[in-house]
């Protein structure tokens, strides 16, 4: 990935929705990607959606992907603390970008 998908992942996604404050803001992280949902774009979302599929694919290594989570974007979110890999919560993540948003 270049610097420029990297800052924004950590300006925009990932380093500013799930900082040092993450769980302050709420009770679990589908929330707070919820809440990036609702205060940004689609366009936004779905360049949030397409750059973490692009970093699962280049990062085959899972202690990479975690060392990139942690230096790179850092993410405070830890998914081992509920059960999960690095890799899966990112799927999970995907996954959740791409959902709608309800009509209100």
């Amino acid at each position: 990935m270049t610097k420029q998908e990297y800052d924004f992942l950590f300006s925009n996604f990932i380093g500013a929705y799930f900082n040092q404050d993450w769980d302050l803001e709420s009770r679990n992280p589908r929330d707070i990607i919820e809440d990036f949902k609702r205060t940004h774009s689609q366009e936004d979302t779905t360049l949030a959606s397409t750059l973490l599929q692009k970093l699962l694919t280049e990062v085959t290594d899972d202690i990479e992907l975690e060392d990139i989570l942690d230096t790179k974007l850092y993410c405070c979110y830890n998914p081992a603390a509920d059960g999960k890999t690095t890799r899966a919560w990112l799927q999970e993540v995907i996954q959740q970008l791409n959902e709608k948003m309800p009509i209100k």
